[in-house]
């Protein structure tokens, strides 16, 4: 939750961290992590594959550097795919309503 949340927006983490027993942040931090390690790991394989498929046709340097690119856009785009899913979630999934009242 960002610093400057409104009392609204920390009392509906209150509520939610209270209902669920864990923070929605938590929660979407356990999502997005391995799934940007995930596709980095098929990254890594893919380049290996291509290394292995193209030795003395590709440069060792061109291709790591084509993998470099390709990471870095991977990691853009899916940095601010992760963060309007995470947005969703804490939206409209992990949204306590206001008429649930809690211990």
């Amino acid at each position: 939750m960002e610093l400057d949340a409104t009392e609204t927006e920390r009392r509906q983490l209150a509520y939610a961290t209270q209902f669920f027993d864990f923070t929605p942040d938590a929660y979407v931090d356990s999502i997005t992590a391995p799934s940007k390690d995930s596709v980095n790991e098929h990254l890594d394989a893919a380049k290996e594959r291509c290394a292995t498929e193209f030795t003395g046709k590709v440069k060792e340097k061109d291709l790591e550097e084509a993998f470099v690119l390709i990471k870095d856009a991977y990691a853009s785009n899916a940095a601010e795919v992760l963060e309007k899913f995470g947005r969703y979630l804490k939206k409209n999934i992990f949204h306590i309503p206001s008429d649930v009242v809690l211990p």
